[in-house]
């Protein structure tokens, strides 16, 4: 069982993540439904990078997420 797994139990939980372009390149982050900031990521040159993190973090941690552009 993963750490994300332990945390979450059985129930359901939603989360939300959201990319946007900074500064120093593509970014995303995972916020609880309370607005907690959860995760912050690095930045990456590209938002298609970015984006294959985020689905391989999904994948790897059996969320289901909805992503939201800025």
């Amino acid at each position: 069982m993963n750490w994300i797994t332990k945390i979450l139990g059985t129930k359901t939980k939603v989360y939300r993540i959201e990319v946007w372009e900074g500064k120093d390149g593509w970014r995303s982050r995972i916020m609880h439904r309370n607005g907690n900031i959860l995760f912050n990521s690095e930045a990456y040159s590209s938002k298609a990078a970015c984006l294959d993190t985020v689905e391989n973090f999904a994948n790897v941690t059996g969320m289901k997420v909805l992503v939201e552009k800025k």
